[in-house]
């Protein structure tokens, strides 16, 4: 037998089966007798749970072992003989279809939550699958849920809504999905579950009505900005923003007149609709007093990206520092889209576009409107004619390099992040070429590299101590930190022969290792020193001086194992020594 799915390994199953009937057979020709083919029912249930209904192969193999043996021991086996064979294939059938019913309820549609529902057809009775909603089984409420949102019938929206609070969290996703289905019809209902006090039932609501998109359902979206959970708000508002358009004004008015709940899930919301309006209002929401509501508009403008970087660099000129700082976080968080207006701003830094003193990006501003008139001639009087301006044209100078040693420092991340993925999958050249690079990326790739070398295989670790011992002193601490952390030998030698690689500067660490005795680390920092060389025989000779006589004979034995380089020094200390002790 081969059932589907039998893996090597499940080659006992077969085994088992084989001895456990072959020891029945025995018993009944060691004492003549068919008494102890009962044990042959122990082999039908393994069967039937290991393969189900197929498990009747194995019992119409029972059945003729046990007329056979009976044949062979008594004759022409009589009626009650063959009842009994047959009883086996009957077993092994019935024990199979259980087996296989129970497999099918534990592995159930309301556990797999977004899986297709197989091979059932949905009933055409809409009554009677909204009857089956009630069901004590979770996978038909599941079905049936899944069927009525196909039918699309507007009669099953309020079974289904009441579903958002099944205690299956499989079947309040398949009802939200249901009633997404269903469109508008489910609008009216969906926003009175927005006020349940089940917090589930209302971000359930929230995510339901983002699906069906109807501006009807604003009204009571922007009352769910409000709500007392951090979650149902965020759902809010990202369905205030898949509906778009239509909520543009009352979004833009909450971003400003609500409190502060209001005011961060409106600015989420813009995130997603976008557009100029959008834009200058989030732009002016990066001086709203609340910190979160703040980090909410720099969110949301880099969610829109491209259309948001000129309005941005422009408001760098403003006076405002909160309004400053946050362009500036909203331009690293655009990414890469920012990099060449930045650049642009960077080359052309005398250019007085933004006036002094102006609130650029703000709507009407005169200053903003001079900016951008055609005439030069406008734009140097705009920008020269009052007092402070050369402080006022610095500062925003200064703001944009600012903007772009952010955004730089973000793109270096992605380019660490690149290189650490090259030293683990790319060709030899390539690997090489990204351990140099990395290598000249400074301290911002210590902490990438030797996650690289406790993750990856002993090829990577070689390629990333390479690149650490390039980078040098900034990541000597972080080795030493690693190292005491770790149980992996490789991962220690890996270390080691990067803090040796990176010399003179990892003297003093090492050596101040053996001082304190740390069993883990002493062997490893001994291998670094003696591989260090000369460098760190003036720091060991110190140790010899030492009033603890245990350090004292570390540093000797770690001074004469470097050989030549230590063994020369060692000895003409200890002969000074024995000259002081003599003179005493």
């Amino acid at each position: 037998m081969s059932p589907a799915g039998l893996s090597g390994g499940a080659w006992s199953r077969p085994a088992v089966i084989v001895l456990v009937t072959a020891l029945a057979v025995l018993l009944d020709l060691a004492f003549g007798t068919v008494a102890y083919t009962h044990l042959f029912y122990l082999v039908l249930i393994l069967a039937a749970f290991w393969y189900r209904r197929r498990a009747i192969i194995v019992g119409i193999l029972l059945a003729v072992i046990h007329v056979t043996v009976y044949s062979l021991l008594y004759g022409t086996p009589d009626a009650g003989i063959l009842v009994s064979a047959g009883a086996f294939v009957a077993a092994a059938y019935l024990l199979g279809y259980l087996f296989e019913m129970a497999g099918r309820r534990a592995g159930g549609l309301h556990f797999r939550i977004g899986e297709p529902s197989g091979e059932a057809v949905c009933d055409r009775d809409t009554r009677r699958l909204i009857a089956r909603l009630s069901s004590r089984d979770p996978d038909t409420r599941y079905r049936a849920a899944g069927c009525l949102g196909d039918a699309g019938d507007p009669a099953a929206v309020e079974p289904l809504a009441a579903l958002l609070a099944d205690p299956e969290v499989g079947v309040r996703w398949k009802a939200t999905e249901a009633l997404g289905r269903l469109g508008s019809p489910a609008v009216g209902p969906l926003t009175e579950s927005l006020r349940s006090e089940n917090v589930d039932v209302r971000w359930m609501a929230a995510v339901a009505l983002g699906e069906i998109g109807d501006p009807a359902a604003v009204p009571a979206l922007m009352g769910a900005l409000d709500d007392e959970d951090t979650y149902v708000r965020s759902r809010a508002a990202l369905a205030i923003g898949a509906i778009g358009e239509p909520a543009r004004e009352e979004v833009i008015a909450a971003l400003s007149d609500g409190n502060e709940r209001v005011r961060w899930g409106a600015a989420i919301a813009l995130g997603s609709i976008g557009g100029e309006s959008g834009i200058a209002a989030l732009i002016e929401a990066l001086r709203d007093p609340d910190g979160e509501v703040r980090q909410r508009a720099s969110g949301a403008l880099a969610d829109i990206g491209g259309p948001a970087v000129r309005p941005l660099i422009e408001t760098l000129g403003t006076e405002n520092e909160l309004l400053r700082r946050g362009a500036i976080a909203a331009l690293a968080l655009v990414g890469k889209p920012a990099v060449p207006a930045l650049a642009m701003a960077l080359r052309h830094g005398d250019d007085r576009r933004v006036p002094c003193g102006s609130r650029a990006g703000s709507r009407g501003d005169r200053g903003s409107r001079i900016g951008r008139h055609p005439d030069p001639g406008a734009r140097r009087r705009a920008g020269g004619g009052a007092r402070g301006c050369p402080g006022s044209a610095r500062q925003h100078q200064e703001d944009i390099t600012t903007a772009s040693v952010h955004l730089n420092a973000m793109t270096d991340r992605t380019r660490i992040e690149e290189l650490i993925a090259d030293l683990r999958d790319a060709p030899l050249a390539a690997r090489r070429a990204a351990a140099a690079e990395l290598g000249e990326s400074g301290e911002a790739a210590v902490e990438p590299l030797i996650a690289a070398m406790q993750a990856g295989n002993n090829d990577v670790r070689w390629y990333a101590a390479r690149a650490l011992v390039r980078i040098g002193e900034p990541a000597i601490d972080p080795l030493l930190a690693a190292m005491r952390a770790a149980d992996d030998h490789d991962f220690r030698r890996y270390v080691t022969a990067a803090l040796a690689g990176i010399g003179a500067a990892a003297v003093e660490p090492l050596v101040a290792v053996i001082e304190n005795a740390d069993p883990d680390l002493q062997p490893f920092a001994a291998m670094a020193l003696c591989r260090i060389g000369d460098p760190a025989v003036e720091p060991l000779l110190r140790l010899m001086e030492s009033p603890d006589a245990k350090t004292q004979e570390r540093a000797a034995l770690l001074l004469w194992k470097m050989g030549e380089t230590g063994a020369g020094p060692l000895t003409e200390a200890l002969e000074a020594k024995d000259r002081s002790a003599n003179n005493k």
